[in-house]
């Protein structure tokens, strides 16, 4: 029997209010999350998003957990992320920059990425801009691309870090 991944030694990159750049357990073979936006988790206290996640990295054989956003803006609803005429280039700089040293810093597995945002991508014109610039930062350093569920008609994911299904599929 595996061990349940616990909600212990989390390390957070961000301001705890305005930004959050990562969330993370430390591990040999973490499962890098990308969803849109920073919810309610903190290091000392998780959300369904990251409960969600820590499942999914469990279940599918992962011993921890990286959670990054295609914008840092914290938010509990997708809505009221920052307009297209508000986003903020500072903060997305940042970001990228954060997942680069993330990455960077050598881990000991070329990790799996879980694009975990399924159609919200499409809340904000910038979501696909950020998107794009994550992935070109992530490219060399991981193994591969993972989703859940399947691709629409217009090749995007079907489901968002909040539908859970316990399956990995190739993105």
């Amino acid at each position: 029997m595996s061990n349940v991944m616990e909600y212990k030694e989390i390390e957070m990159c961000g301001d705890d209010e305005h930004v959050r750049y990562s969330l993370k357990k430390a591990g040999r073979y973490p499962l890098i999350a990308i969803g849109v936006n920073p919810s309610k988790a903190r290091i000392d206290k998780s959300d369904q998003t990251v409960t969600r996640v820590m499942k999914i990295a469990e279940h599918n054989g992962f011993d921890s957990f990286v959670m990054l956003n295609l914008y840092p803006q914290p938010s509990t609803n997708p809505n009221e992320l920052h307009s297209d005429k508000e986003f903020n280039e500072s903060y997305h700089q940042k970001n990228i920059e954060e997942i680069r040293h993330l990455l960077s810093k050598g881990m000991e597995n070329k990790p799996v990425i879980l694009v975990a945002f399924g159609n919200l991508i499409g809340k904000r014109n910038y979501l696909k801009r950020c998107f794009r610039d994550i992935a070109s930062v992530c490219l060399p350093y991981c193994k591969e691309w993972k989703q859940l569920g399947s691709l629409t008609k217009k090749r995007k994911s079907t489901a968002s870090i909040t539908r859970i299904t316990s399956t990995l599929a190739r993105f």
